[in-house]
């Protein structure tokens, strides 16, 4: 049976073969060394197969697995989410840096909030428990130089449910939080990434009506941004996919299906009625909002390949 504290890492790939062991080597050099981590080869056809093999050989705790067909970036981040053991989780894209704190600063931060007996339910402000603790990064280029990054320092502790789903509409400058250390069993009782364009914020939103999310206000990872098949590449493909669905339907903006997905989201909550209907009219801003800065300011992740 794992151990209460262990952590499973979750490394979706594809053509990683570039920075693929600079980052499992981060990885290996944490100062926790509680943790499990899955290896997910979406059918490379670099030497991403090469490299994990390697590494899995080296360190029992690096599970290898290949795919024999890319299945898509979004499959690929929800198949190493449910391999997760551990009580604790975080997605680890191939090419990202982590340093040796990062797992034990965000681990301890959900470790010393209040117990988790209260998820999946409508907590009340003072008892929610934390679900995601999520730190600050640096970001680099494709040469491991610094290029500008957009952290959000959000901190939820002490609201209720229905302000901090508010707070991941409005107080976000990125989302780069979905990198950081969540409670395994809040992950799993929301439904992982969706289909639409920037399926990442759905997801915060839905963990933030769980419980409350703590900034550690400390860099702890470094956030890559690639030139071919990062963050670009990735809302390359996800808009591919979304124009060949929507092809004959030109009233359907990427927009639109966010907005769908919050909604989702808020149907699903453990919320009252009247809660629900009051912060429906937000969701409209929020969607707003999004054409007017012309959308998809960060899709698929802020982070890295599937």
């Amino acid at each position: 049976m794992p151990s209460p504290d262990l952590v499973s890492i979750g490394m979706p790939a594809r053509n990683e073969a570039r920075h693929l062991a600079e980052a499992l080597d981060s990885l290996r050099a944490q100062t926790w060394t509680d943790w499990e981590l899955t290896l997910s080869d979406n059918a490379s056809t670099d030497a991403t197969e090469e490299i994990g093999r390697a590494f899995a050989a080296q360190d029992e705790r690096i599970r290898y697995e290949r795919l024999p067909v890319d299945v898509g970036p979004r499959a690929n981040w929800n198949r190493v989410a449910r391999a997760a053991r551990g009580a604790y989780f975080f997605w680890a894209p191939g090419h990202e840096r982590w340093r040796p704190e990062f797992i034990a600063a965000c681990a301890e931060a959900l470790q010393d909030a209040p117990p988790p007996a209260s998820l999946g339910r409508t907590a009340a402000s003072g008892d929610a428990p934390v679900v995601l603790a999520h730190p600050l990064a640096a970001g680099l280029d494709d040469e491991g130089r610094p290029s500008p990054v957009h952290n959000s320092r959000l901190d939820t502790r002490g609201l209720r449910p229905e302000r901090r789903f508010l707070a991941t509409l409005f107080g976000l400058a990125a989302a780069l939080p979905i990198h950081g250390v969540m409670r395994t069993a809040a992950l799993r009782r929301t439904a992982l990434m969706g289909a639409n364009v920037g399926p990442e914020y759905p997801l915060l939103a839905e963990l933030a009506l769980q419980g409350a999310f703590v900034h550690v206000p400390r860099t702890l990872f470094e956030y890559r941004q690639v030139r071919e098949e990062s963050a670009d590449a990735f809302t390359r493909r996800t808009l591919a996919a979304w124009q060949q669905r929507h092809a004959r339907q030109l009233v359907v903006t990427p927009e639109w299906e966010l907005l769908r997905a919050h909604a989702r989201v808020l149907r699903r909550a453990a919320l009252p009625g009247r809660t629900k209907a009051l912060l429906a009219p937000c969701l409209a801003a929020y969607a707003l909002d999004r054409v007017s800065a012309r959308g998809l300011r960060t899709t698929w992740l802020e982070s890295g390949r599937g």
